[in-house]
């Protein structure tokens, strides 16, 4: 009958070791399925005599307008203006193309009247590409701010753009976004 016991507290500290290894485990990993980052790539360059011409050497800044708030079962994204843009809020969701580029140039606008710090700034390759990586969800201002002597004769408009976008009724947290250059 002692052989019995002692196999049963065996077997019952085998089984509370392996609890106490296997939970925190699952306790540690579920915030990381919270937190879900975004990326917004820009494909800068032009179209010349038919073929596409990389503007490279140009800085590009990011700075966020507003917070997103997911809704991933409708695949629906609303918003909530950061302090540093209160003065210009507006319902973002429910701009339209051309309301999105006016109140792009609105916010951009602002930003630079009253010094607002943009979250991150990166240069165009020498392919044309600008890469922001791993940030929040949300709706962010990209503006030029440096522009490379080849570049000078292109003006690029400010642009708004939500991470996440809404593609095909799927939400999409890599954005590629291809900037409008035009020739002075």
């Amino acid at each position: 009958m002692r052989k019995d016991v002692i196999t049963s507290m065996r077997n019952a500290a085998a089984v509370l070791l392996a609890c106490a290894i296997v939970l925190p485990c699952f306790a540690w990993r579920s915030p990381a399925y919270a937190s879900v980052s975004g990326s917004i790539e820009l494909s800068c360059g032009i179209e010349r005599a038919g073929e596409h011409v990389a503007l490279a050497g140009d800085g590009y800044a990011l700075t966020k307008v507003a917070s997103a708030e997911i809704d991933g079962t409708s695949a629906s994204v609303s918003y909530v203006t950061e302090k540093a843009f209160s003065g210009i809020d507006r319902n973002w969701a429910a701009l339209d193309g051309a309301g999105l580029r006016t109140a792009a140039h609105e916010v951009f606008a602002h930003a630079e009247k009253q010094g607002v710090k943009p979250q991150a700034t990166a240069y165009a390759d020498a392919a044309g590409k600008v890469t922001f990586p791993s940030f929040e969800p949300g709706l962010y201002l990209i503006g030029r701010f440096d522009v490379a002597p080849a570049n000078a004769e292109y003006s690029c408009d400010p642009a708004l753009v939500s991470v996440p976008a809404t593609i095909g009724g799927v939400l999409t947290y890599t954005v590629e976004v291809t900037p409008k250059f035009e020739h002075d």
